[in-house]
């Protein structure tokens, strides 16, 4: 029985871990379109060159793990 109150424990810090990314993960996704929507002309370049730039590397990232 302690084992499996352990092994629930550490499924739970896997899974509390794997959210806190995915909301990591949205929030900095919600900002770069808030930049692209609400700001100045430059901003929202910088903003466009940011998300390509995101794009780009999770495709190599990609690539390279296959």
């Amino acid at each position: 029985m302690l084992l499996d109150r352990e092994e629930a424990i550490k499924n739970l810090e896997l899974i509390s871990s794997k959210q806190k990314k995915m909301i990591d993960l949205r929030d900095r996704r919600i900002s770069e379109l808030e930049a692209i929507v609400k700001k100045g002309f430059v901003y929202r370049l910088y903003a466009y060159l940011k998300i390509l730039k995101r794009k780009l590397f999770a495709r190599n990232t990609v690539e390279k793990v296959s």
